[in-house]
């Protein structure tokens, strides 16, 4: 399954974010500004096979890059500062550990059926959904 294209939301979890981020103990800059923004955001993704370039629109600072390595740990600048990110792909599915630099951890998991995607984000017991329709 592919997961190229440009991926808006479609339905977001602006309580469940804010706690998902609360559990990483984000500051509270972070922490106000979570929903702010949560259904301007959205994602241009190419697959290349072993790896994964995402844009992601919208952010207050403007666009920002990521490029995955399948299969291999990188480092990588988000929200609550450096983190490591070790992605593999199976079928339709993206998953994703995140290692950030106050030693707390998350997994993601992107999961693409049809024109639909829907990202899992963990940390500890508790998770957060979100769904994205393919443009």
């Amino acid at each position: 399954m592919s997961f190229n294209g440009t991926w808006k939301p479609l339905k977001t979890d602006k309580d469940g974010m804010k706690k998902f981020y609360e559990l990483l103990d984000a500051p509270p800059a972070i922490l106000e500004g979570v929903g702010d923004f949560m259904d301007k955001i959205y994602y241009s993704t190419q697959d290349d096979g072993d790896s994964m370039t995402t844009t992601i629109h919208g952010l207050p600072k403007g666009d920002k890059v990521k490029t995955l390595k399948l299969g291999e740990e990188v480092e990588d600048q988000g929200r609550l500062g450096k983190m490591k990110v070790k992605a593999v792909k199976d079928g339709n599915k993206v998953c994703s550990t995140e290692t950030y630099a106050n030693g707390k951890t998350s997994s993601t998991v992107r999961e693409v059926n049809g024109d639909e995607m829907t990202v899992t984000m963990t940390t500890g017991d508790f998770t957060v959904s979100h769904v994205y329709k393919r443009e």
